[in-house]
């Protein structure tokens, strides 16, 4: 039996319709490609707390030394990895004297350029402290002017494996057995403005 135009109309609109539902309903679950997401919380709550362990990669002064200094007043375990022990010895004696105990508070000598050195940390983090809870990349250099845009390979070199590299061989050394303790845990890649903005002299 054949339909008659103003069914076929009543179908096409009520196809239509859907169509339109759907594409709205799916719209606000998939972002169109390019546009910004709206990234996962992240609760550290249970992490920041007590009892559990940090390791600053970069820890001898700046960013570093002022985590370290928060993370003992939540009554954290600290591993302070640094390239300069020295540098690492005098955040830790800060640590101790704002109220963390001497063997809560570990020096790690770390190249973070150095797959073994990192990996030689994660080893030692975990036999002092069993576990690591937060793993903070905050390693980095700068060039101050030192090297132009086409000369200075070895400075850019040097740059490059100390602010990309040395995070990536954080996160090969410590992520797995993190996963692995199934204990929540946070992973913090310490980054500079200059990253994700340009100047207008450049």
């Amino acid at each position: 039996m054949g339909l008659d135009w103003k069914s076929l109309a009543v179908g096409a609109a009520c196809g239509g319709m859907v169509a339109i539902f759907w594409r709205q309903a799916m719209s606000r679950r998939v972002p169109a490609r390019g546009s910004p997401r709206q990234a996962a919380p992240v609760n550290s709550s249970r992490v920041l707390a007590k009892g559990k362990v940090a390791v600053i990669i970069g820890s001898g002064s700046g960013i570093g030394r002022a985590a370290a200094l928060r993370y003992v007043s939540y009554g954290m375990k600290v591993m302070l990895a640094d390239i300069d022990t020295a540098d690492a010895a005098s955040v830790r004696d800060e640590c101790i004297a704002a109220g963390a105990g001497e063997a809560d508070v570990l020096v790690q000598q770390c190249d973070c350029r150095l797959e073994a050195d990192v990996r030689a940390a994660q080893v030692a983090a975990f036999k002092a402290f069993g576990k690591v809870h937060l793993l903070m990349n905050n390693a980095a250099i700068q060039s101050n002017n030192r090297c132009g845009p086409y000369e200075h390979a070895d400075r850019w070199r040097t740059i490059l494996e100390t602010n990309l590299w040395g995070v990536f061989l954080g996160g090969l050394a410590f992520v797995p057995h993190m996963i692995e303790q199934a204990e929540p845990a946070v992973v913090v890649n310490t980054g500079s403005k200059q990253g994700i903005t340009v100047c207008r002299s450049m």
